[in-house]
């Protein structure tokens, strides 16, 4: 006896789409974290530098 499953050719997309623009979210917002952590300690290292110099 034989099954035959059949599926509609989108089937499952429409989810895997929805984690992958999530993950993509998720990347971007680590990665803009990254800057701006990165951006705020050299404007500290800087700001120090400069207050030395002074």
């Amino acid at each position: 006896m034989a099954t035959r499953l059949s599926v509609q050719s989108n089937f499952g997309h429409e989810s895997q789409d929805a984690e992958h623009s999530g993950s993509e979210n998720l990347k971007r917002n680590a990665w803009l974290a990254l800057f701006a952590g990165s951006f705020l300690f050299w404007v500290l290292v800087v700001t120090m530098v400069w207050n030395l110099w002074n």
